[in-house]
């Protein structure tokens, strides 16, 4: 019984480490994808093209503007409620 809650206890602080590094992970992605909007719009002003033809150029790219968009709203929405109830 006391090599099962060892075991447990290892695999609880195994989960939390990676539980850790998969936040700031993830705050890398929102970042980066909340940063792809933008540059795709500079990138359709500096070549002539409308930002909708840049997007629809590729799959890839039109998926990570689209999330990209959803990340903006989603981060806007929860600086907004942070600093209504802040102050």
């Amino acid at each position: 019984m006391q090599y099962l809650n060892s075991l447990l206890k290892l695999i609880v602080f195994l989960m939390l480490i990676a539980l850790i590094f998969a936040i700031k992970i993830f705050i890398g992605l929102a970042i980066l994808s909340i940063l792809i909007v933008p540059l795709t719009f500079i990138y359709s002003l500096t070549s002539g093209r409308s930002y909708n033809s840049i997007i629809d150029s590729s799959n890839i790219l039109y998926k990570l503007n689209k999330f990209g968009q959803w990340s903006m709203i989603v981060s806007s929405a929860i600086l907004l409620f942070y600093f209504i109830f802040k102050f």
